[in-house]
């Protein structure tokens, strides 16, 4: 998990029935047939497909809360909104029958009058039971537009939520996990490489909340040059879901951090999904999320990841998406003079 501006879940799963093993089909794109099909459920989530693809026991981390399969099911309804396009996508096989993926989207509409942010990123956790694959974890690092207009209706329960209360095994891991996610952050403050070197895989991607992709090798040199450092933390709602040798762990984080030599204090709901290898764990992927504390720090990184949003959107070329964020009268200020939207969408 990177600090620098997120926090959040994790529950149960049922018992998972492994595959059968077998030599996987590649086709002609690199993919294997596994990794093209949980693509293909993935934009069939987007068209709506909710009840047909959602587990029974899905959750999700919305805008810095927590959703289920009957708050999705409910908004499905009222969406107006879809997708336009996935880019950057990943997809790692966790077991041979869990499988997550990340991606960029780009997407267009609304949402109870409410337009969607054209450019998010996604992880999404997909399991196969009984021949089947179910999506039983989502998170996006969507900002707090929709925090007034699409709050969750069902409840969720803090605290670690095991596999089988009754496993001393899982319960073992639950505990090992808590563990060494206070140790990642402890590494940020005390600048312990050995403990990120130990616990993050050398294959990890991490999300940031602002939607920036950062890898180990970055994390560990920011810490190594004093680029970023923690100077304190407070976990909360800290919940450890286990997939057999993967888990999920979510959980809440309020921290104050010094990034390039300004201080910042901030409140993250996070994921970070772990590979136990060789009997140890290791984190392969994390992805932050921004609760909206209502102050003026907050309200300015607001500001500073919608402008990183713009800059991402401007390096795609993506013109029809940058437009839309752009107010009628937006004026644009350059060196040889002003410009209007439509100009501003054409530089």
């Amino acid at each position: 998990m990177r600090t620098s501006t997120c926090a959040l879940l994790c529950l149960l799963l049922a018992s998972l029935t492994p595959l059968n093993a077998q030599q996987p089909v590649v086709g002609d794109d690199g993919r294997s047939d596994v990794e093209s099909k949980i693509i293909s459920l993935e934009k069939r989530l987007w068209n709506g497909d909710v009840s047909k693809l959602e587990a029974d026991d899905y959750e999700a981390i919305k805008h810095a809360h927590r959703y289920h399969r009957s708050d999705d099911e409910a908004a499905a309804k009222e969406a107006k909104f879809a997708l336009v396009s996935m880019d950057d996508i990943r997809v790692s096989m966790l077991r041979p029958d869990v499988a997550l993926m990340t991606y960029h989207a780009t997407e267009k509409g609304s949402f109870r009058g409410t337009d969607v942010p054209p450019s998010l990123y996604f992880g999404s956790i997909w399991v196969n039971r009984g021949g089947e694959w179910k999506n039983v974890f989502l998170e996006e690092n969507l900002p707090d537009a929709f925090t007034e207009t699409y709050m969750p209706r069902s409840g969720s329960k803090s605290g670690s939520v095991l596999q089988n209360p009754s496993d001393k095994n899982a319960t073992d891991d639950t505990n090992e996990l808590l563990r060494i996610e206070t140790d990642l952050l402890n590494a940020y403050v005390h600048r312990d490489l050995s403990v990120r070197d130990r616990y993050v895989a050398d294959e990890f991607v991490g999300v940031d909340s602002s939607g920036s992709i950062y890898s180990k090798q970055q994390d560990m040199q920011d810490m190594k040059d004093g680029t970023f450092a923690l100077k304190s933390f407070k976990e909360e709602d800290v919940q450890v879901r286990l997939l057999g040798d993967s888990a999920v762990v979510t959980g809440r984080n309020t921290a104050t951090s010094v990034y390039k030599g300004k201080e910042d204090s901030f409140t993250i709901r996070f994921v970070d999904t772990f590979l136990r290898r060789d009997g140890r764990w290791q984190m392969v992927y994390s992805q932050d999320t921004n609760v909206a504390d209502g102050t003026k720090e907050s309200l300015e990184r607001e500001i500073s990841a919608n402008e990183k949003q713009m800059l991402d959107l401007s390096a795609r070329k993506d013109l029809e998406a940058y437009g839309r964020r752009l107010p009628d009268d937006a004026l644009g200020v350059y060196s040889d003079g002003y410009a209007s939207k439509s100009m501003c969408s054409e530089q």
